[in-house]
C-alpha cells in the first residue's frame, strides 16, 4: 500500500456511541435487612412460595446443614413499580408491617412500634439455679433413658430448640394478655371479656411451664426464660388500634397456633400408633412423646379459649364501631395477608404442605364465616356437645373440637 494511502478499515471503524442497560436483582428480607436501591428505574416483587424445601446433614461435617428450596417470585398484578422519578431512590425496610410479624406460639407481645418481642432462652448458673426452676419445676430430677430413647443428641438438641423457642413464645404471651386486659379496661369492654383476658394470662403461665419443662427435659439442662426486652406502651381510647390489634394476634396468629397444636397431635398419634419411621419424633421414648402430646391437648382447648376471646371482642368492636371493624377487614383480613400467614404456619408443621394448608384455610373459615353470622344479628346459638375431648385421641377429631369450640362461643356469648 502507497504512502497516504488510507486502510479501507479506516472507513469501516467509526465510532458510534454506545450504551449498556443493566439490570441488577437482589433478594432480600425486607423484615430484617434495609436496602437502598439508586436506579431509573425498579419494581418490587413479592416472594409467593417456598416449594420443594430439603434438608441434608454433610457426611464429613455433622455441625452443617445444606438446605435447598425453590423459591417462586410470580411477576403478578400485585407487583409494585417503583416511583424513582424525583429522588432515584427507595428504602424497601419495613420491619414493623404485619407481614413481618414473626409466627409465635401463643399470642404474639407486640409493642407500640409493631415489634414482637419476646425473652431470650437462659441457661442459669448454679447461683441463679431457682429463677429457671421456678419455670421448670423438677423436670431434671425426673430424666430417665426411657423419656429420651433412642434420640440422638442431634436430635436432643434440635427437639430442644423447637421447645425453648415453643416456651419462649408462651413465656411472651403472658405479657400480651396483661397489655390487652389494659387495652380492654381503656376502651371500655365488658367485664366477661377483661375477666376472660387475665384468666387467658394465667393459661398462658401454666402454658410456659410446662414448655420449659418439656424442652429441659429434652437437653438435659435446665432451661428458663431469660427478661422480658423493655417495651413501649401507650394505652389510650382507640377502638380501631384496638381492633387491629386482637384481629392480628388473636384472630389470626393465636387461631393458627391452636391448629397447629392439634395438628401436632394428630402428627404423634400417627407416630405412637403407626410407628412412622424417619421422623424426628420417632427417636424419642413413648413415655415423652405421650407426655408432649398429652400437654399439646391441654393447651390446644386452651389456646382455642383464647382465640374465642379474641372473636368476641372483635365482634364486640364491630358492634360499637363499624369504621374500627372495616380497617380490620381491608387490612388484616386482607386475602393476600392471610394467605402469608396460612403459608407460614403450614411450613413449620409436620404433613404434606398442601393437605396443611388446605386444613388450615378450611378451618378458620369456619370461625371467619361464624362471627360474621352473629355480626349480622341472624346467628342461632347452637350448644355442640364437647364433652369427653380430652380423651379424644384422634388429631383430626381434635381439629374440629378446638375449631367447634370457638364457633360456639363467637355464636353463643
Amino acid at each position: 500500500m502507497s504512502r497516504g494511502q488510507k486502510s479501507p478499515l479506516h472507513y469501516q471503524t467509526k465510532r458510534a456511541l454506545q450504551t449498556c442497560s443493566f439490570n441488577v436483582e437482589v433478594l432480600i428480607d425486607s423484615c430484617t435487612k434495609s436496602v437502598e436501591i439508586n436506579a431509573p428505574a425498579g419494581r418490587v416483587i413479592e416472594l409467593s412460595s417456598i416449594d420443594n424445601q430439603m434438608a441434608q446433614q454433610r457426611p464429613d461435617d455433622e455441625c452443617t446443614t445444606d438446605y435447598n428450596a425453590t423459591l417462586d417470585f410470580s411477576v403478578t398484578n400485585d407487583t409494585v413499580v417503583l416511583d424513582l422519578e424525583e429522588s432515584n431512590t427507595y428504602a424497601a425496610y419495613d420491619q414493623w408491617s404485619f407481614r413481618c410479624a414473626r409466627a409465635v406460639v401463643g399470642r404474639p407481645f407486640v409493642d407500640d412500634k409493631g415489634g414482637s418481642l419476646q425473652a431470650t432462652p437462659w441457661v442459669p448458673s448454679d447461683e441463679f439455679k431457682s429463677t429457671a426452676l421456678s419455670w421448670t419445676g423438677e423436670a431434671l430430677m425426673e430424666i430417665q433413658a426411657s423419656h429420651v430413647g433412642n434420640a440422638t443428641d442431634r436430635d436432643r438438641f434440635l427437639m430442644g430448640e423447637d421447645w425453648t423457642q415453643r416456651a419462649l413464645g408462651e413465656h411472651a404471651s403472658v405479657a400480651s394478655f396483661s397489655a390487652f386486659s389494659i387495652a380492654l379496661m381503656t376502651n371500655q369492654a365488658p367485664s366477661d371479656l377483661v375477666n376472660d383476658a387475665l384468666m387467658a394470662g394465667l393459661d398462658e403461665v401454666r402454658h410456659a411451664k410446662v414448655s420449659f419443662d418439656i424442652a429441659s427435659r429434652l437437653t438435659g439442662k435446665d432451661v428458663g426464660p431469660g427478661p422480658l426486652p423493655p417495651s413501649t406502651h401507650e394505652f389510650g381510647q382507640d377502638l380501631g388500634a384496638l381492633a387491629l390489634a386482637v384481629a392480628r394476634e388473636g384472630c389470626v396468629d393465636e387461631t393458627l397456633s391452636t391448629f397447629a397444636a392439634a395438628m401436632e397431635v394428630e402428627h404423634i398419634n400417627q407416630v405412637l400408633e403407626k410407628g412412622m419411621q424417619d421422623d424426628l419424633y420417632a427417636n424419642i421414648g413413648r413415655d415423652m412423646l405421650t407426655l408432649i402430646r398429652d400437654e399439646l391437648v391441654t393447651i390446644a382447648m386452651d389456646e382455642s379459649n383464647h382465640s374465642a376471646l379474641a372473636w368476641r371482642t372483635l365482634g364486640w368492636v364491630c358492634g360499637a364501631d363499624l369504621n374500627a371493624c372495616d380497617s380490620v377487614y381491608t387490612d388484616v383480613f386482607e386475602e393476600s395477608n392471610l394467605e402469608m400467614r396460612f403459608k407460614q404456619r403450614a411450613h413449620a408443621l409436620f404433613g404434606e404442605k398442601s393437605t396443611v394448608l388446605s386444613s388450615m384455610r378450611g378451618e378458620w373459615m369456619k370461625i371467619f364465616n361464624a362471627h360474621q353470622l352473629a355480626h349480622s344479628g341472624l346467628s342461632v346459638c347452637k350448644k355442640s356437645n364437647t364433652a369427653g375431648i380430652l380423651e379424644d385421641e384422634s388429631g383430626q377429631g381434635l381439629l374440629t373440637s378446638v375449631t367447634e369450640n370457638v364457633v360456639r362461643q363467637v355464636l353463643c356469648r
